[in-house]
C-alpha cells in the first residue's frame, strides 16, 4: 500500500526510539508479576471486579484479565512490563468515558491500567509570567477546571463533561465552549510523562522526542500511556454571557423552519463568526412526535459584541421571527457550568453510566456545501419515531483558533472543519433497542453518505479500519505508522482502532 512505502521512507527520517522486545522481560505469569509491582489488582472471579470492569457506555461489555491500580508512574512502567512479558495489550483508562469502551480495551484480555489513584496537579510559572498546569492523568475534567480557576483564575480550552479523563480528552483532541477562541486541549499540551512499550519513563515535548510529541497529541493511547499532561493555561476571560435564540413555537419546529435554521447556521458558519462566539444547535426527538430545535451557546465579550457576532445569523432566519435571551454576564467559572453534566464542575458525587450509540461527522467549507438538509430533516421527521427511546443531534461550530494550527502539527488533524455533528441515540437505564445502531447510522447516512472526516472524542466502533484511519487521521496516517513501529514496535499498545503496525 502507498502509506506503507510513505511510512518505510518517513521511518528513516524519526529519532530513534528505545529498542523494545518481550524477552528482555522476566517470563512470570500475569497475577504474580503485577501482585509484585503495585498494591491493588483485580482480577476476574475477585470481590469488585465486576464492578470495576462495568463500562461507561452499557451497550459495551467486556472481561478484561486484570485491572491494576498504579499510584506512580515507576508502577505504571512495571505493569506494562508484565503485559508485555506475557503478550498481553495494555490499555490506560482515565476517566473511563471512551465511547467505545476503549478504556476497556474495546475487546476482552486487555491488562487495564487504571489510573484514578493518579490525581497529582500543581502549578509553575516561568520568566516570561506563563503558567503552567501539571496534572496527572487520573483527574478528571472538572478537577482540572476547578484547580486552575482556584489557582489564579486560569482556563483551559475543554468539553463539558466534568467525569471525562484528562488523559484520552487531551489525547484525542478536547474541544468545548472556549475552543474556538483558544483552541483544543491538545493544542496547550507543551510536554507529557509518557510510560513507553519496553517500560521506559520519558518526557515528550517539541524539543525532546518531537515525533512522539506530534503523536501523543491526536492519537495517544496508540503509543504509550501517558501518566502526566502539561499545559500552558490562559488568563481566564473576564467574563462570559450565556445565550440562547428561541423561535415563536419555541423549541418546537418544523420541516421547512429546520431546514431554514440549518443552512443558515452552515452559511454563518463559512463567514469565519467572530471567535469568541461560541455556538451549538441541538437538534432531536421530543414527545414522540416533533423536532426539538434551538440555538445557544457562550460568548467572551460584552452584551453588545455578543448582538454584532450574532447579527447576521439572526439576519438570515429573520422570516422566523428569532429572539435573543441572555443570561447577566458571569465569571467563568460559574458562566460554564450551565454547560455541564448536572451544571457543575464537581465531581464528589460520583460518576454515571448510559447507554448508547454515538458517532460524529465534520464539514469543512466544501463538504458542507454537498448536504441536503431538507433531505435530512424530511428523513428525521418521517422516522424519528422508530429510533432509540430519546436521540439527539448537537451541531457545533468549530474553525476560529483551532483552524490556525495546521493540519500537519498534530496527529489530529481536521483542523478546517467549521461544524462538528454529535449524533447519540440513549436508551438509558435500559437495554439499547435492536435496531437503534442502524437507526443512528442512518441518520447519519441521510446528511452525508461518504463520510470524509469525524472526531476521534466521538469514537465510533462500528467504523471500518479505512473509514476510521481516514475521517481521524487523513494525511497523517502514514507518519503515525512510521512512528509506531519506532516507539511500540511489538504493537503493546494495541486495540481495535489503534494505530497498527506498518
Amino acid at each position: 500500500m502507498l502509506y506503507s512505502i510513505i511510512a518505510s521512507i518517513l521511518l528513516s527520517a524519526l529519532s530513534a526510539g528505545p529498542a523494545a522486545s518481550a524477552s528482555i522481560y522476566p517470563r512470570a505469569s500475569l497475577s504474580s508479576c503485577l501482585s509484585n509491582s503495585v498494591r491493588k489488582v483485580l482480577t476476574p472471579g475477585e470481590n469488585g471486579f465486576s464492578n470495576a470492569s462495568l463500562a461507561f457506555n452499557r451497550r459495551l461489555s467486556y472481561t478484561p484479565a486484570a485491572i491494576a491500580y498504579p499510584t506512580s508512574p515507576q508502577q505504571v512502567a512495571a505493569i506494562v512490563k508484565c503485559g508485555a512479558a506475557q503478550g498481553i495489550p495494555v490499555t490506560a483508562r482515565s476517566g473511563g468515558h471512551s465511547y467505545a469502551a476503549y478504556g476497556l480495551g474495546g475487546e476482552d484480555n486487555h491488562l487495564i491500567v487504571d489510573l484514578s489513584l493518579m490525581k497529582s496537579i500543581s502549578m509553575n510559572t516561568d520568566p516570561q509570567n506563563n503558567v503552567y498546569v501539571v496534572a496527572q492523568t487520573g483527574n478528571r475534567l472538572g478537577e482540572l477546571a476547578q484547580y486552575i480557576w482556584d489557582n489564579g483564575q486560569r482556563a483551559l480550552p475543554h468539553g463539558s463533561c466534568p467525569y471525562v479523563g484528562i488523559g484520552g480528552h487531551a489525547a484525542y483532541g478536547g474541544f468545548g465552549p472556549y475552543s474556538r477562541k483558544s483552541g483544543f486541549l491538545l493544542d496547550h499540551t507543551v510536554a507529557a510523562e509518557v510510560v513507553l512499550a519496553n517500560g521506559s519513563i520519558v518526557t515528550a515535548s517539541s524539543t525532546s522526542n518531537p515525533d512522539l510529541f506530534f503523536a501523543l497529541r491526536g492519537a495517544a493511547p496508540s503509543y504509550g500511556i501517558v501518566t502526566a499532561w502539561t499545559f500552558l493555561t490562559d488568563p481566564a476571560p473576564p467574563s462570559l454571557i450565556n445565550y440562547e435564540i428561541n423561535f415563536p413555537s419555541y423549541h418546537t419546529v418544523n420541516a421547512s423552519q429546520a431546514t431554514l435554521i440549518l443552512n443558515s447556521f452552515t452559511n454563518f458558519a463559512m463567514t469565519n463568526p467572530d471567535p469568541n462566539l461560541s455556538v451549538v444547535i441541538p437538534i432531536g426527538w421530543m414527545d414522540n412526535q416533533h423536532l426539538h430545535m434551538d440555538i445557544e451557546g457562550v460568548f467572551f465579550g460584552t452584551i453588545d459584541e455578543l448582538n454584532a457576532a450574532v447579527a447576521p445569523l439572526m439576519q438570515m432566519i429573520a422570516s422566523l421571527s428569532p429572539t435573543l435571551h441572555t443570561q447577566a454576564p458571569a465569571n467563568y467559572m460559574y458562566g460554564t457550568r450551565y454547560h455541564t453534566v448536572g451544571n457543575s464542575w464537581n465531581v464528589s458525587s460520583g460518576d454515571y453510566s448510559d447507554t448508547f450509540f454515538a458517532k460524529s461527522i465534520m464539514l469543512n467549507p466544501q463538504t458542507a456545501k454537498s448536504v441536503d438538509y431538507a433531505n435530512w430533516v424530511g428523513w428525521m421527521i418521517e422516522n424519528g419515531a422508530s429510533g432509540p427511546s430519546t436521540w439527539w443531534c448537537n451541531i457545533d461550530l468549530y474553525g476560529g483558533v483551532t483552524s490556525d494550527v495546521p493540519d500537519f502539527a498534530t496527529a489530529y488533524s481536521n483542523r478546517d472543519d467549521i461544524l462538528n455533528f454529535q449524533f447519540y441515540g440513549t436508551s438509558g437505564a435500559n437495554a439499547f433497542p435492536g435496531n437503534g445502531v442502524s437507526f443512528m447510522n442512518n441518520l447519519v447516512s441521510n446528511l452525508q453518505s461518504n463520510v470524509v472526516q469525524a472526531y476521534p472524542c466521538y469514537i465510533d466502533p462500528t467504523l471500518t479500519p479505512n473509514q476510521w484511519e481516514n475521517q481521524y487521521y487523513a494525511s497523517n496516517l502514514a507518519k503515525l505508522l512510521a512512528i509506531k513501529s519506532v516507539w511500540d514496535p511489538s504493537n503493546i499498545f494495541r486495540f481495535p482502532q489503534s494505530i497498527p503496525i506498518a
